[in-house]
């Protein structure tokens, strides 16, 4: 059986397991149900969601994380009790999923499309990765005052700003604000000090690449923006302003990129690039579980059927070894 690990809002997961049904290959899906599905026999060390033992899962998906709460229900929680509750309660769930995942990791049964060991986002950590196997990234600095901001500003022309993890919402009198990467190009309204914040600088970009990459097969999409002063390509999908066109990396880049994915142990992720006018392909960072949805449905290639297609593929192979 195939286990995904998801989350109910989750459109992506809902169309691989469509495909999942046409190859019938048997899957569970766990979204925030993990939690009231789990069962732990402490004296055999086994693990069983809905009744279902780890020796009938023979590949796990790692999707995304199961919450125990969504983002609305922590924001209640805090509203009501205080935040120091949800950080009990994010702990302690936190707790559970580590136990679980480290069983299920070294059930030596069980491959891994993704692994939730090896999720991180740290942009530090994926550049110094992608340097040392000899992608170009950006000049990139970390700064924590106005003024080595303005001596970097003066030196680089135009810097961007991103989160150092992953993006997340922050809710603010009764709104959610999403993050987002930001143009910096002058300093107005900018503090005399400020907490530790990624800089780069600006590339002048001719197309960007969002590569998705599964089992060592590389699908790349050329984005086309028509607004060149906005720095973050996902907001031109709330107004379909940005052509997306199939595309081919050069085989020395793919070299290169499966070296970072192989560092990091990773068998399945979305590759962000650029190419800048010079013609030169320069690293932006590494999603580790794979934005694909939009790529897959502005160039139909299907990257839903190809995900379900390689989890066949290590279905079958394990049950090729219990012959």
């Amino acid at each position: 059986m195939v286990l995904i690990f998801s989350t109910k809002t989750d459109t992506s997961t809902d169309l691989v397991i469509s495909w999942l049904k046409k190859f019938n290959v048997q899957y569970l899906r766990l979204n925030e149900d993990f939690y009231d599905s789990l069962e732990i026999n402490f004296a055999e060390d086994i693990i069983s969601f809905y009744g279902v033992s780890q020796q009938n899962i023979s590949v796990i998906w790692f999707r995304k994380t199961p919450a125990i709460f969504d983002d609305s229900e922590m924001h209640n929680i805090s509203k009501k009790l205080g935040n120091n509750v949800n950080i009990f309660i994010e702990k302690e769930s936190k707790a559970i999923r580590e136990y679980v995942f480290k069983t299920l990791r070294e059930s030596t049964n069980i491959k891994w499309l993704t692994s939730p060991f090896l999720l991180t986002q740290n942009k530090l950590m994926q550049m110094q990765a992608a340097k040392k196997f000899g992608l170009e990234i950006p000049p990139s600095y970390l700064v924590s005052n106005k003024k080595q901001l303005k001596f970097i500003l003066e030196k680089e022309g135009e810097l961007i700003t991103k989160p150092m993890e992953n993006c997340v919402n922050l809710f603010f009198k009764e709104r959610a604000i999403g993050m987002k990467t930001t143009l910096i190009n002058n300093l107005n309204n900018i503090p005399d000090s400020f907490a530790p914040a990624l800089l780069q600088k600006r590339v002048q970009k001719k197309i960007e690449v969002r590569t998705f990459y599964v089992l060592g097969k590389f699908f790349s999409t050329k984005i086309v923006e028509k607004n060149f002063n906005e720095v973050d390509h996902r907001l031109s999908l709330i107004d379909f302003s940005s052509r997306y066109e199939i595309f081919e990396l050069p085989e020395e880049i793919e070299n290169k990129i499966e070296n970072v994915l192989s560092y990091f142990d990773l068998n399945c992720a979305s590759i962000d690039l650029m190419v800048d006018e010079d013609e030169n392909y320069v690293f932006l960072e590494i999603n580790p579980t794979g934005q694909f949805t939009y790529h897959s449905f502005f160039n139909n290639t299907y990257l839903e059927k190809e995900i379900a297609l390689a989890l066949k593929k290590m279905y079958n192979e394990s049950q090729e070894k219990q012959i």
